[in-house]
């Protein structure tokens, strides 16, 4: 099953959405990767964040504002996530052509971490 949740980066970025979606790769990281691993994430959690994309990525071309987003900073974005065992996961983005992921945590506190922000803004920075 860990060998299934290896394939999420590959399944997100090569699923065919109507935009590019990609996960940041920063010095031979990747963030987003690591996030979606490293938080024991169900398997039925990968699935639920590749199906919430498409809504995503309508509400975001229709300029709509939805339950699923929200704006961080002028250019960054999170994805709101409920995943098992009652917690919440954040994706954090942007939008340059498509979808970047830039990096994820499980969210603890009412607001989001302002590390997490710090480095969304810093592997942001090295996409320009």
């Amino acid at each position: 099953m860990q060998e299934d949740k290896r394939k999420i980066r590959y399944i997100i970025e090569k699923y065919p959405y109507e935009r590019l979606v990609e996960c940041v790769e920063l010095n031979g990281r990747c963030f987003t990767e690591e996030a979606l691993l490293e938080n024991n994430l169900e398997i039925s959690d990968l699935l639920h964040i590749v199906e919430l994309i498409p809504q995503l990525i309508e509400d975001l071309e229709q300029g709509r504002k939805s339950k699923l987003w929200d704006k961080l900073q002028e250019d960054v974005f999170e994805l709101l996530l409920h995943v098992s065992a009652n917690r919440i996961f954040r994706l954090l983005f942007v939008q340059f052509g498509g979808i970047q992921f830039l990096n994820g945590f499980i969210k603890k506190t009412p607001k989001t971490p302002a590390a997490e922000i710090a480095k969304a803004v810093e592997i942001k920075k090295q996409l320009l």
